[in-house]
C-alpha cells in the first residue's frame, strides 16, 4: 500500500490542529460557566420548594396544634379548682376503684369531640397538681401512675407557653407522633397540664414522596437533627444526622453542599424553619443536575466539529486539484493488478486520457493495457462458468433440505413458546409460573410470591377502550422485564393480574423488588399520545414460612392482595392468619346479607325531622336494620356496596317504606314525608324507576310523601347519566336531598344546578362549627343554602345548646337524639302529633 503522507496530508493536518486547540480551550471555559449557572439556578428553585415544605409543617401542624392546646387549657371544664379526677397511684391494689365523677365524664366527652373533629390526634390527657389524671381514649395503665412524675408534666407545669415534644413512635399506633402540652391555670393558680399527641406519619410520608427534579428527594430533620424522613435511606430514620453522610449540610441555609452518599456525588441544599427549628434537605444526583450542561456542551461540540469539517473540506478541495490525478492513475494500475475492471476505474481513466499533458499519455497507455487484460479474463470466466453450473444443482438441493429442517425447528420452538407464554405480553403464563414455582419448592429454596393487580385498569378500558388497555399492559410487561433479574420470575396471571416469583438469595430481595416496582409505577405511562397513571395493589406471601403448597401459596397472595383492595388500594401487604380471619368474617357478613335479602329479614326504623319554628315533626328518615342480630348498618352497608347487594337491599328498603306509608294513609293517620337513603350503585339498577313508580301506584301513595337522600359522591362519575336519573325522579314528584353534606366532596358548583330540595348537614360538620368560635361558619353555610333556595337539615344533634344555636342561625329542620331515637313504625303516628321542645 502506498504511503499518502504527501504535502496535501501535512497541510490539512497542520490547519486542523491549529484550529482544534483554541476550540477546546473555549469549550472548557463555556462548560465551566454553564455548570456554574446550573448550580445557581438549582439552588434558587430548590430553596423555594424547601421553604414551602417547611411552611407546610409550621402551618398545618405546629400552629394548629398550639392553638388547640391553648383552647383546651382555657376550657371551663378544666378550670374548676375543685375538680376531682381519678388517681392511679394505687392502681392494681384492692383499694383502687374506677368511679369517675360527672365532671370527669364531661371532660372525657369534650376530649372525644376534639378527637372526632381532628383525626390526626391520637390521645388527649389532663393531669392535675393533686395527681389526678384523665386520658381519652380511656386510660388503661399497666401499673401505678402519677402524672406529676412524667416528663410531659414536668416540662410544662412551670411555663405558660405550649410545649412541643420531639417526635417519637407511639406504642399504641406504631406511628410517628408528636406531643403538645400546655399549663392550665386560673387567676394565677396553676391547676395542671393538658396535652395531646398528634399523628404526623401521613405528613412524613407525603414529604417523602416529594421529588426534586427526576431523581432528587427530601430529607427532614427535627430541631435536634434527628432524621424523620429519608426515602432513599430508611435506615437513617430516627438517627442523629450529625453522624451520617449528610452532616455537612446541617444548619447551612445559604450555599450548596457537595458530598458523597452511597459512592455517588450529591448536591445538597437545606432550609431550617425559624419557627419550629426543623430542617429540610434536598438531595440530588450531581450527574442528573448536570445533564443540561452536558447537552449544551454536546451542542457546542457538534458546532465545533461542523466548523472543522467545513475547513477541512475547503483545504482538501484545494489540494485535491494538484495531487488527485496522480493518485487516481495509481489506483487504476492497482485495480488492474487485482483484476478489478469496474466502471468507476474506467470512468476515472477516461477523464485522465482527455488531458493533453504527460498524465494523458500515461493514462492512454494504461487504457490499452487494461483492455488486453480484460479480454484474457473473459475467456477464463467462460471456462469457470461451466464448472459452476454443474455444482449449483448439488448446492441447491443441500440448501433446500437444510432450510426445511430449520423451518421445522423454528415451528416447534414457537409452539412451545405459545404453550408457556401469554400471547399479548409475551410474559410466561399461569401454567409456566406454576411449573417454575413447583420446581423451586422441590429444590428446597426460599422465596416469595407476589400477586399484583392494577387498581384502575377497568376504568382505563371503559374510558379509553380495550386497545389502549392492551397497549398499557404491554408497557407494564416491558417494565417488569427490565426490573426482573436472575432470581425474579414474572408472569401474567390473567386480565390485569401478574404473578411474580422471587428467590430470596439475600433477606432484602423481596423489599428491594417491591421498592423497584413502586418506583417503576410512579411515572405515568405514555400510550398513544396519552399519559396514564397506574396504581396497583399487591399481596405477598413467603415460602416455606406460609406454605410449601403451590395452590395454597397462590391463594395466600390472592387473599393479601384483596386485603389491600379492601383497605384503600394502591399498596402492598404480607399475608398473615389475621387477614385470613378478617376475610372469613367479611364472607360471613356477605352470606348473612344474602340470606337476609332472600328471607326479607330487614326492617325500617323512623327518626323524626323536627321543624325549627314549630317544634313538630316535618318528616322522618327511614333507617334500615336487620330483624335479627345486632349487626350495625355501619358494618353491613359498606360490604353490601362492595358486593353489589346494595341494589337488592335498596329495593326492599323503598318497598317497605312505601308499604308503610300506604298503611298509615289507609288507617287515616296524619302522614309526613319519609326520606330513604340511596346508594350510587343503585344508579346501575336498570329497572329501578319503573319499580318505584309501580310500587307507589300499587299502595296508592302520592310521590310527594317520598324523599330520596343522595350523597355528593354520586356525581364523581358519569354526571350526565346521574342528572338524567335525578330529573326523572323529580318528574315523578319525588323530593331530593343531599345527605352528609360537608364530609369531603362538598361543592357549591353541585348545589347550583342539582334538582334538590334539601341539604342535610353532616353530624361532624355540626360538631365542628357549632361552638362559639366557629358559629359564623355555620351561619354562612345556612345563608348560602338559603341563597340557593334550599332548605337546611342539621343531622346528629344531641344537645340543647346545639339546637339553640341552629335556631338562631336560621336552620330549617333538626334531626338527632336530642329529640328522638329512631322509632318503630307503630310509634310514628304519636310522634307526628307530638310538639318537641
Amino acid at each position: 500500500m502506498r504511503n499518502r503522507k504527501t504535502l496535501k496530508s501535512r497541510l490539512i493536518l497542520s490547519i486542523f490542529l491549529g484550529c482544534l486547540i483554541p476550540y477546546l480551550l473555549g469549550g472548557l471555559y463555556l462548560k465551566n460557566v454553564i455548570e456554574e449557572w446550573v448550580y445557581t439556578n438549582h439552588h434558587m428553585s430548590t430553596s423555594v420548594i424547601l421553604r414551602q415544605v417547611s411552611l407546610l409543617f409550621d402551618e398545618a401542624l405546629i400552629n394548629d396544634m398550639r392553638e388547640m392546646a391553648e383552647m383546651m387549657a382555657t376550657d371551663e371544664r378544666l378550670l374548676d379548682p375543685a375538680l376531682k379526677l381519678t388517681h392511679y397511684e394505687n392502681f392494681g391494689s384492692q383499694d383502687f376503684v374506677y368511679a369517675p365523677e360527672k365532671e370527669e365524664l364531661a371532660i372525657s366527652s369534650y376530649f372525644q369531640s376534639i378527637k372526632d373533629a381532628n383525626k390526626k390526634v391520637n390521645f388527649l390527657f389532663y393531669g392535675t397538681t393533686d395527681g389526678g389524671y384523665i386520658e381519652y381514649p380511656q386510660f388503661e395503665p399497666s401499673d401505678s401512675y402519677d402524672p406529676r412524675t412524667r416528663n410531659w408534666y414536668i416540662g410544662s407545669i412551670d411555663t405558660s407557653s405550649p410545649v412541643i415534644s420531639s417526635p417519637y413512635v407511639s406504642l399504641f399506633s406504631n406511628q410517628m407522633v408528636i406531643g403538645f402540652t400546655k399549663q392550665v391555670s386560673k387567676n394565677g393558680e396553676v391547676l395542671g397540664v393538658v396535652g395531646a399527641t398528634v399523628d404526623i406519619q401521613s405528613m412524613l410520608e407525603n414529604t417523602g414522596n416529594i421529588q426534586i427534579g427526576s431523581s432528587g428527594y427530601i430529607i427532614l430533620l427535627t430541631d435536634n437533627n434527628t432524621v424523620l424522613v429519608s426515602p432513599e435511606h430508611p435506615e437513617w430514620l430516627m438517627q442523629d444526622a450529625s453522624t451520617l453522610d449528610i452532616n455537612q449540610a446541617i444548619d447551612n441555609n445559604t450555599t450548596l453542599n457537595f458530598m458523597t452518599v452511597d459512592g455517588e456525588k450529591k448536591v445538597v441544599d437545606s432550609y431550617r424553619s425559624e419557627q419550629s427549628g426543623w430542617q429540610v434537605l434536598s438531595v440530588v444526583d450531581e450527574s442528573v443536575l448536570l445533564e443540561k450542561s452536558r447537552e449544551v456542551t454536546n451542542i457546542l461540540l457538534w458546532i465545533y466539529t461542523l466548523t472543522l469539517g467545513i475547513l477541512f473540506f475547503i483545504v482538501y478541495t484545494a489540494a485535491k486539484r494538484v495531487t488527485d490525478p496522480i493518485f487516481g492513475i495509481a489506483d487504476v494500475i492497482s485495480s488492474i493488478g487485482r483484476f478489478d475492471f469496474g466502471e468507476l476505474q474506467a470512468q476515472s481513466l477516461f477523464e485522465y486520457q482527455k488531458r493533453p499533458d504527460e498524465i494523458g499519455v500515461i493514462a492512454r497507455s494504461i487504457g490499452d493495457m487494461k483492455r488486453d487484460v480484460e479480454r484474457y479474463m473473459d475467456q477464463l470466466k467462460r471456462s469457470n462458468r461451466e464448472i459452476m453450473n454443474k455444482n449449483h444443482l448439488l448446492q441447491s438441493t443441500e440448501e433446500s433440505l437444510k432450510s426445511r429442517l430449520e423451518e421445522i425447528d423454528a415451528q416447534n420452538a414457537y409452539i412451545q413458546f405459545l404453550a408457556d407464554h401469554d400471547a399479548l405480553t409475551n410474559l410466561p403464563n399461569r401454567r409456566k409460573f406454576i411449573e417454575t414455582l413447583a420446581e423451586t419448592l422441590n429444590a428446597g429454596e426460599s422465596g416469595a410470591i407476589l400477586m399484583l393487580d392494577l387498581d384502575n385498569f377497568k376504568g382505563i378500558n371503559d374510558t379509553q377502550g380495550h386497545f389502549i388497555g392492551d397497549q398499557l399492559l404491554k408497557l407494564i410487561a416491558e417494565d417488569f422485564q427490565h426490573i426482573a433479574g436472575e432470581n425474579v420470575f414474572v408472569s401474567r396471571f390473567g386480565g390485569d393480574e401478574f404473578l411474580i416469583l422471587i428467590k430470596r438469595k439475600h433477606p432484602e430481595a423481596v423489599e428491594h423488588f417491591i421498592e423497584s416496582t413502586i418506583r417503576q409505577f410512579r411515572e405515568a405511562k405514555a400510550v398513544e399520545n396519552m399519559h396514564l397513571t397506574v396504581n396497583f395493589s399487591m399481596g405477598v406471601t413467603l415460602f416455606p414460612e406460609d406454605s410449601t403448597d403451590v395452590e395454597q401459596l397462590i391463594m395466600n397472595a390472592d387473599l393479601a392482595m384483596y386485603s389491600v383492595k379492601n383497605s384503600g388500594k394502591n399498596g402492598y401487604i404480607y399475608f398473615d392468619e389475621v387477614m385470613k380471619a378478617k376475610l372469613k368474617e367479611r364472607a360471613d357478613v356477605e352470606l348473612m346479607l344474602r340470606e337476609a335479602i332472600e328471607n326479607k329479614a330487614f326492617k325500617m326504623l323512623y327518626q323524626p325531622i323536627v321543624e325549627t319554628k314549630t317544634g313538630k315533626a316535618a318528616g322522618f328518615e327511614a333507617l334500615i336494620r336487620l330483624t335479627e342480630g345486632s349487626l350495625s348498618p355501619g358494618i353491613f352497608i359498606p360490604i353490601a356496596e362492595e358486593t353489589g347487594l346494595i341494589v337488592d337491599i335498596g329495593r326492599q328498603a323503598v318497598q317497605m317504606v312505601i308499604e308503610q306509608l300506604g298503611k298509615w294513609i289507609k288507617a287515616g293517620e296524619e302522614v309526613r314525608p319519609v326520606s330513604v337513603n340511596f346508594s350510587a350503585l343503585q344508579l346501575y339498577d336498570p329497572g329501578f324507576l319503573e319499580f318505584l313508580e309501580s310500587t307507589l301506584k300499587k299502595h296508592h301513595v302520592p310521590a310527594t310523601f317520598l324523599e330520596i337522600e343522595i350523597t355528593e359522591n354520586i356525581f364523581l362519575e358519569n354526571q350526565n347519566a346521574t342528572l338524567t336519573f335525578l330529573s326523572r325522579l323529580r318528574e315523578l314528584g319525588i323530593r331530593l336531598a343531599i345527605d352528609d353534606f360537608g364530609t369531603g366532596y362538598s361543592s357549591i358548583n353541585y348545589l347550583s344546578y342539582l334538582p334538590v330540595d334539601h341539604v342535610k348537614l353532616d353530624k361532624t360538620l355540626c360538631e365542628r362549627f357549632l361552638d362559639i368560635e366557629n358559629i359564623r361558619v355555620m351561619d354562612s353555610i345556612i345563608m348560602l343554602a338559603h341563597g340557593l333556595k334550599l332548605e337546611v337539615v342539621a343531622e346528629g344533634i344531641e344537645y340543647y345548646e346545639q339546637v339553640r344555636r341552629l335556631k338562631v342561625g336560621g336552620c330549617d329542620y333538626i334531626q338527632g337524639f336530642y329529640f328522638s331515637m329512631p322509632l318503630e313504625a307503630e310509634a310514628v303516628p304519636e310522634a307526628v302529633r307530638k310538639v318537641y321542645q
